[in-house]
């Protein structure tokens, strides 16, 4: 009786053990068939049991590149990468998982802090108008000078903060915690992990969206000086303004 070999369990198995699945087309052997049919909404959703290129099944996964390859993308595209049975990944993800999370809940923290600095020298600013405005009531023609040469340009300040600062540090935020719910997902998912192509594709997933979120905080290193030079010129805003004595 002919065997073959399982492509996602890499037993061998007789040929008439190997099924055929009508939904997302996954060929394998019965055990790993059965393991799958939870998965297969998944596959045929996302198609990540099929290569794209070569129109085959996946067989493989590359540490390199993050994704599922087939046995003609291993002697291909990623012949000089480190390719693992999907099995194998699978554990290797496992291994990985607890420091991307802690790497991510760090880099929140982090910048959920600048958020709030942010936010800090803006409230700063509108102390200082809202106490010459309290000063305005006394009808002078001094704090109404001080209205035209220091309000404007503080208001001009709090915007530049809010869009130069606050938005892009927000958004960044954002994809910092959406790439944390995604490996945050993936480790309760690996806890009961039956079936590896699913979990490895969803892993692939937040590979990607970390690289994205990776060149945002690259962007963000300049926004920090920026914050800075903000927090260094409240301080001399504040301390002109204490001096000329209008608060």
């Amino acid at each position: 009786m002919p065997m073959k070999t399982c492509t996602v369990c890499y037993k061998k198995s007789a040929d008439e053990e190997f099924h055929d699945c009508e939904k997302c087309k996954l060929y394998c052997c019965r055990k790993c068939f059965l393991l799958h049919v939870g998965s297969c909404k998944f596959l045929n959703d996302t198609k990540c049991n099929i290569c794209n290129v070569h129109q085959k099944q996946v067989e493989k996964y590359c540490l390199n590149c993050c994704e599922l390859t087939c046995c003609d993308c291993v002697t291909g595209n990623h012949e000089s990468h480190t390719t693992l049975h999907l099995w194998e990944a699978v554990v290797n993800i496992r291994e990985q998982l607890p420091n991307a999370l802690a790497e991510f809940t760090e880099k929140e923290v982090f910048y959920l802090q600048n958020l709030h600095k942010c936010r800090d020298i803006q409230n700063g600013y509108k102390l200082i108008i809202r106490n010459i405005q309290r000063d305005e009531t006394k009808g002078t023609t001094v704090v109404s000078d001080i209205r035209r040469d220091f309000i404007r340009p503080f208001n001009a300040k709090i915007e530049m903060i809010e869009i130069n600062c606050i938005k892009k540090i927000e958004n960044t935020c954002e994809l910092i915690k959406e790439t944390k719910i995604k490996f945050v997902n993936l480790t309760k998912c690996l806890k009961d992990a039956s079936f590896p192509m699913k979990y490895l594709c969803i892993w692939s997933d937040a590979i990607q969206l970390k690289g994205a979120c990776e060149k945002k905080i690259t962007g963000i290193s300049i926004i920090e000086k920026i914050i800075e030079g903000f927090e260094i010129d409240k301080n001399k805003d504040l301390e002109m303004v204490l001096k000329n004595g209008k608060l």
